[in-house]
């Protein structure tokens, strides 16, 4: 597992393959995973900070399954696999449930 403590409104994901299927359920071939805009969120920053000084903790947590904008972030391979360290900014959405 990657340790990585990301600061600010920063997220790690480790990179997902996707699989493909048309509207008539035939699967095709998985993206790659450098292609890929999905991943398992594994560490999380402490948050937003506002203009007063606070900090707003994010709505993402640890094992969300996010999307994110194609090509965003920093990339980081390791022989586990692909990490992105993404701002919050990056993420489109939380998987909520796969159909």
């Amino acid at each position: 597992m990657v340790n990585i403590q990301p600061f600010g409104d920063r997220i790690v994901v480790k990179v997902l393959a996707t699989e493909e299927a048309t509207t008539g359920g035939l699967l095709l071939a998985p993206v790659s995973v450098e292609n890929s805009n999905k991943g398992e969120v594994i560490a999380v920053g402490e948050g937003i900070s506002l203009p007063d000084g606070t900090i707003k903790p994010l709505t993402i947590k640890i094992k969300d399954i996010v999307v994110f904008n194609k090509g965003a972030g920093t990339d980081y391979k390791t022989s586990e696999g692909l990490y992105k360290i993404l701002s919050y900014r990056d993420v489109l959405g939380k998987v909520v449930k796969e159909v």
